[in-house]
């Protein structure tokens, strides 16, 4: 598992990133935070530069956040999520609440229990490689689409996403395939999660829309919630807007803490 601690508080926030993404997704995000908060991101595995193994879940990851707040001597954070990180935050605080102050989500999807789900795994499938470090930069995109944040910021993420192997370049995320994170495993546990949780999404984002606000208010989370909309932004949002972002987690989390 790869892990790296940066900051000057004393208070924890462990960034957890959104599927087939890395850390590097809050690389403009996390040293905005880093002089009031100390800062744990990681990858996931068979994400960035973690190890792949043979399958993957969502309780899997739950289990590495903390096996990871643990190495890193972290004390009661507040888990904060982007996309599929979000739903493994919850997760994570579901199962053992009592080491959690609170779960901070940015554009996490949503569903009721029983709601369509898709999977392929697939063993025999090989890495797509490119044969050249450029050609693979050519093709990295954002998924869902959406307008591209600043050149500089997007180029980090682009370099971070790619590894060298023999005949070109591929990407770092297991490319067999990812399941994402159940949705039965985090919403069957909403309701009776007992810390407080911000749900904060994208006006514009393509995963979170109207069915999910309404299905959120609909549930009576044991620990609270709260609902804030971005105005203007997309589903990448650590991405498009890191400066609100920033605010926004630094504000809340500073709430869930007191």
């Amino acid at each position: 598992m790869r892990f790296a601690v940066s900051g000057a508080g004393v208070r924890d926030l462990v960034l957890l990133h959104g599927h087939h993404a890395n850390h590097t997704w809050w690389h403009r995000v996390a040293p905005l935070l880093e002089p009031c908060w100390r800062i744990t991101r990681l990858d996931f595995s068979g994400h960035g530069d973690s190890d792949h193994r043979d399958g993957y879940d969502g309780s899997l990851w739950a289990e590495e956040v903390r096996a990871v707040a643990e190495a890193a001597g972290v004390e009661r954070p507040v888990l904060v999520g982007h996309s599929m990180g979000g739903r493994i935050a919850l997760a994570a605080a579901a199962e053992r609440p009592a080491g959690i102050s609170g779960v901070i989500t940015l554009d996490t999807a949503l569903r009721p229990p029983g709601a369509a789900f898709r999977f392929g795994w697939h063993p025999e499938r090989v890495p797509r490689v490119r044969a050249t470090k450029a050609e693979a930069l050519g093709q990295f995109r954002l998924a869902p689409d959406q307008p591209e944040p600043a050149e500089e910021i997007l180029a980090a993420v682009a370099q971070a996403s790619i590894r060298q192997v023999d005949g070109g370049w591929t990407w770092k995320y297991d490319q067999r395939g990812l399941p994402g994170m159940r949705r039965e495993y985090v919403e069957e546990r909403l309701a009776a999660l007992p810390v407080p949780v911000c749900f904060i999404y994208a006006e514009r984002s393509a995963i979170v829309g109207a069915d999910t606000i309404a299905y959120l208010q609909s549930i009576p989370i044991a620990g609270g919630v709260e609902i804030v909309e971005m105005p203007g932004l997309h589903h990448h949002l650590i991405l498009e807007d890191p400066v609100r972002c920033a605010e926004l987690i630094d504000e809340h989390a500073t709430r869930l803490f007191s």
